[in-house]
């Protein structure tokens, strides 16, 4: 569930923000940032991805669930 929510997320924001050329979110800085989380660079060519960006944005968020989890396990543990 925690993977799952922003996926299904990033994916219904991205539909949503799709769906309508004439949608003022389209030129926000949170559809800037997702575009860049995506790879798009803005001076490629159409259907160029960066593949650097995901794969660092990927690793950030898997060291925040990671230390998270870290955080919480210690936190829960049940004392002997």
């Amino acid at each position: 569930m925690i993977i799952g929510v922003p996926i299904v997320s990033l994916i219904a924001f991205m539909i949503l923000a799709g769906a309508n050329e004439e949608v003022s979110l389209k030129l926000t800085w949170i559809v800037q940032a997702l575009m860049w989380i995506a790879g798009e660079t803005g001076n490629a060519a159409p259907g160029e991805l960066n593949p650097f960006q995901p794969l660092i944005s990927g690793i950030v968020y898997s060291i925040i669930m990671f230390a998270g989890a870290y955080f919480f396990n210690l936190k829960l543990k049940t004392p002997r």
